[in-house]
């Protein structure tokens, strides 16, 4: 893996600035648009990774070819869609558990009983939750990595192939979501800085904070990218 590569090609095109100045732009726009804009994002770093695989010289795509980036965000999506969903109908199940009890019991439930209900459900959802968050870890990649070696939603769901991969690279997954947090408690500190700085400094926060997770798309489909060559 060449960390110090995913990082310095980004400013070795000559329009990498424009490139992920809509990068970002789009980013900012997909909460206001029911977030339909973010299968672009998805998509474009999907066409970084592939780049990466392919060897091409300068990895960061241009804006022309939108119809394929949202093909790929929108598959992307669903393979992720898939992957989450028991997580997510578990905590709705356990979310109505404490109101069926109630249901059972017509209604005389004492708050004493209900307070303690609601507290056992919270506790549960939370330690699924961070099991849900350290298994996505090696989920995601190994989802990415699939989509650009084969091209397909299928391949996605290739449940053995997934668990093959992440067991194979386990360590280069951990090692990227380390530079990540990394990044971000630097990127965190600097932000904090900033925002004591009265109007101006705010600005300059909320500006950097856009290109920051534009280049962190970058950096991390570049990664990506090298995890699918080593995969073959």
């Amino acid at each position: 893996m060449d960390f110090t590569k995913s990082f310095s090609y980004i400013t070795e095109d000559r329009e990498w600035l424009a490139k992920l100045g809509i990068l970002a732009a789009i980013s900012l726009a997909a909460p206001f648009l029911l977030g339909i804009p973010y299968l672009l994002v998805l998509g474009y770093s999907v066409a970084i990774a592939r780049n990466v695989k392919k060897g091409v010289e300068h990895p960061l795509p241009a804006w022309d070819d939108w119809g394929t980036l949202f093909r790929d965000g929108f598959n992307l999506f669903v393979a992720r869609l898939v992957y989450t969903l028991p997580f997510l109908l578990l905590l709705c199940g356990f979310g109505i558990l404490p109101w069926l009890g109630v249901i059972g019991r017509g209604g005389d439930v004492s708050d004493e009983i209900m307070a303690g209900a609601f507290f056992a459900t919270f506790g549960l959802t939370g330690c699924l939750s961070l099991l849900f968050f350290a298994a996505y870890i090696f989920i995601a990649p190994a989802v990415v990595v699939q989509y650009v070696r084969h091209g397909t939603l299928s391949a996605c769901l290739n449940f053995g192939a997934i668990f093959g991969f992440i067991r194979a690279q386990m360590g280069n997954i951990l090692l990227i979501t380390a530079l990540v947090i990394g990044v971000g408690f630097v990127f965190g500190t600097v932000m904090a800085v900033l925002s004591i700085i009265p109007v101006l400094g705010t600005l300059i926060a909320m500006l950097l904070n856009l290109f920051f997770s534009a280049a962190v798309t970058a950096v991390v489909s570049h990664l990506y990218g090298q995890l699918a060559i080593l995969e073959g």
